[in-house]
This record gives structure tokens, C-alpha cells and sequence, in this order.
């Protein structure tokens, strides 16, 4: 075979030399089966949990407190089963044990499985020091430090802020102890998120100030007013149609969601008002689910800004002692998640360049019936755990994505 082999015509030989290499390279660093078992659809006690957490992260952001985090099995299943649903078809596990983290996730291929593992390495030392393991081939510390920097760089993002970001962690017993302190500005957020586009902040300050004044001159609390108001205010560009969605936030929910487009509440002190009590189909709510999902999307990106409108109605379908421990929280509610999917729909069409002008001509002319139709705020709310089980199973079930794909029909058809 040898004296065959030495017999083919050299760039031959070189073809067949470069296919071992691969094949070698495949081999070592793919599987035939995944190394994690196939992941179970979002609880609603999963969900409250990752809720939780997604609110002292959210308040640190905006407070720039620091925020400490205790993460147990519970906590790490929550976060692995909700961080599963949104990279799906890949699968990620998190875990404590032995006094280490370890960060697992298993991508399918055409004909074998990416394994890819993450073991954290003298935590206590160093919160970022970790050793990888792509398939059967390990990483040094310093390789996957490198590694990591670099996947970071790919998405925008420095790997010196997440450094700066963790300032301790250590594990006790199989519990994760992390002080977690956010950069300063919410670009490093944005950046790990995929932010849809980018923002001007003096362009969301030049409309949430033209808002607020407007507002009290001719008062109107319809959501409706308001988003035409926004709107009319900026060019017509996804960019600044990005900034009069953030802008809108600022009047409705709270000045502080400037922050999330770097926006910094001191350069809006002296047009800043107390949130205005706006409504949707008559809700205080309604108003803001729509327009928190619109700020999502143009703040974060699509996956995430639907999946934290869901998490946010499973965590509220606890049982009544569990909802009375909770601020805020009546049960699932369909009324709520059309209310969602409405305000993610309208960005979507404001952002997309196709799409944008269209829009932008129907939100001058919107109606409180067009960003929520009659028939989807009357859908089935209120439900308690059981309730929710009983009648449409999981985030998953047929019958839970059949009412999620009525309610995109009523809403698209007032948005053609």
C-alpha cells in the first residue's frame, strides 16, 4: 500500500494527505451521539426562576448596583433549559459539581455531533480561567482563553469587559457564587445580544424630549397617540425608527430604558415626566407589554425579545401562594402574549428596509383595534399552573403553538 501510494502523482498524493487530515480532525472533534440527552420543553417553575434572575440583571444594569447570584442546580437547570429552547436544534447544559462549572453544548451536524465543553479552572483565582474540550480534543487554558476572546471579537464584543464584568466567583458547596457588575453603558449588552441595529442616544433623547413636551401640552394616554407621535418624530429609517421605539419606552414604562441604547438619564433631566399611564384595549398593561417587546427587539434581537414575553407568562402561572410572592404576576395570559407579539410585529415591520415605509405609513394611521384586536383581548387569561398543563400542556404543545398561531393571524391581517 505504501509503494502504491508513493507511486501517485504528487498533487494527488497531496489531496489524499489534506482528506486524512480532515478526516482525522472530524473525527477528534466530532461525535457520532450528542453528550447531552435530548432537553425537556420549559417548565413554568424554570421559567420563574430564569425570571427571576433576569430581573436582578436587569435592575443592575439599569442601577449599575452590583448583583449577586447564587446559582444551584435549580437555577442552572432553568437557565440551561431556556438557553436550549432559543440556540434549538442545539442543546446546552449547565452544571456544579466537584467544585467546578461546567458549561456543556451539543450542535447537531448533517451526520455527527459538535460537543463542545467548558470546565472552569481555579474559579476562586480567576472567574474566567476555564479549560475547553471540543469532541476528544482538549484546550489549554491559555487556548481557550484565546478562543473565547475570540468568538467574543466575532460578535462585536470585548472580551476585556466580560473580564471587568465578573468580579468574583467561587463555589460552595455545588453552589455558583458570582458578583456580577455590568460595564458601564449597555453596548457590551447589545453587543452579546445581537442588537438588531444601532441607535443613536442623542436621536432617542431628541424624541423622548419632543414626547414628554407634546404630552403635556395635548395629554393622551392612548398607546396608539403615543406611537404615532414617536414615530412622526424620527426619519424614516429603521435606525431612527429603532430610536423612537426606545423613546416611547422612556414615556411609557420608565426613563431608565434609555439605558439599554446608552441613553444616560442625566441627558434628559430637564424634559424628563413620570411615566404617562397609557393604555391598550383600555390596560395599563397591555400598553406596556407592547411597547417593552418593541424595545426588546430593537434593543436585543428577535429570539430573545419573543422568548422573554413567554417566560414572563409561564413564571405567572405558579400556584396562588407562589403568585402572591411575586409582584405583578395574575397568571398566564394569551391577551398578554398577543400584546407582545403585536409590539414585536410592528418593530419588525419599522426595522425591516423592505417593509419600513409601509409600516411607517400604517402606524401614522393606527388604531387601539390595530395593535390589539378585540378578539385576541379576549382570549383565555388568569390560568394557574394546572390550568395552564391541563389545557395547553407546554410551551411546545400543539395546542399552546395553534393559539399563538391564531393570534399572529389576527394581528397580521391589520398589518399587510
Amino acid at each position: 500500500m505504501t509503494k502504491k501510494f508513493l507511486h501517485i502523482r504528487g498533487w494527488k498524493r497531496k489531496l489524499l494527505l489534506v482528506a486524512l487530515l480532515v478526516s482525522i480532525c472530524l473525527a477528534l472533534i466530532t461525535s457520532p451521539e450528542p453528550s447531552i440527552q435530548a432537553t425537556a420543553p420549559v417548565t413554568p417553575d424554570q421559567a420563574r426562576t430564569a425570571r427571576s434572575l433576569l430581573q436582578d440583571l436587569r435592575h443592575q444594569a439599569l442601577t449599575r448596583d452590583r448583583v449577586d447570584l447564587v446559582l444551584g442546580d435549580t437555577e442552572l437547570a432553568a437557565l440551561s433549559g431556556l438557553a436550549s429552547q432559543r440556540t434549538a436544534p442545539a442543546r446546552v447544559w449547565m452544571e456544579v459539581s466537584d467544585g467546578r462549572l461546567t458549561i456543556r453544548i451539543s450542535q447537531p451536524l448533517p451526520v455527527r455531533w459538535l460537543n463542545i465543553s467548558l470546565t472552569t479552572h481555579r474559579l476562586a483565582d480567576d472567574p474566567l480561567q476555564a479549560r475547553a474540550t471540543i469532541g476528544s480534543l482538549p484546550l489549554s487554558p491559555w487556548l481557550t482563553r484565546q478562543t473565547l476572546a475570540l468568538g467574543l471579537r466575532v460578535k462585536g464584543s470585548d472580551f476585556n469587559q466580560l473580564v471587568q464584568a465578573v468580579e468574583s466567583a467561587e463555589i460552595t458547596d455545588n453552589r455558583l457564587h458570582a458578583r456580577i457588575r455590568m460595564p458601564e453603558g449597555q453596548a457590551f449588552l447589545q453587543q452579546l445580544s445581537s442588537a438588531q441595529i444601532a441607535i443613536d442616544p442623542a436621536q432617542v433623547r431628541k424624541i423622548y424630549c419632543a414626547l414628554t413636551s407634546e404630552q403635556l401640552q395635548s395629554p393622551d394616554d392612548l398607546l396608539a397617540t403615543q406611537l404615532k407621535r414617536a414615530v412622526s418624530g424620527s426619519g424614516a429609517s429603521a435606525e431612527q425608527h429603532g430610536a423612537a421605539l426606545v423613546a416611547l419606552g422612556m414615556l411609557v414604562i420608565d426613563p431608565r430604558i434609555g439605558e439599554l441604547a446608552n441613553v444616560q438619564l442625566s441627558t434628559v433631566k430637564v424634559c424628563r415626566i413620570a411615566p404617562i399611564q397609557a393604555t391598550l384595549a383600555g390596560r395599563q398593561d397591555l400598553a406596556k407589554h407592547w411597547t417593552m417587546s418593541a424595545v426588546l427587539l430593537v434593543t436585543t434581537n428577535d429570539d430573545l425579545a419573543e422568548a422573554t414575553g413567554v417566560w414572563k407568562e409561564l413564571s405567572d402561572t405558579g400556584t396562588e401562594k407562589s403568585r402572591k410572592q411575586m409582584r405583578n404576576t395574575t397568571g398566564f395570559s394569551f391577551v398578554d402574549i398577543a400584546a407582545d407579539r403585536s409590539g414585536l410585529l410592528v418593530a419588525k415591520g419599522l426595522l425591516d428596509p423592505e417593509r419600513l415605509s409601509r409600516t411607517r405609513e400604517q402606524v401614522m394611521m393606527v388604531t387601539d383595534e390595530q395593535l390589539l384586536p378585540t378578539r385576541a383581548a379576549t382570549l383565555h387569561e388568569g390560568l394557574n399552573d394546572a390550568q395552564f398543563q391541563q389545557l395547553y400542556g407546554n410551551a411546545q404543545d400543539p395546542r399552546y403553538l395553534a393559539k399563538l398561531g391564531l393570534i399572529d393571524r389576527l394581528l397580521a391581517a391589520h398589518w399587510k
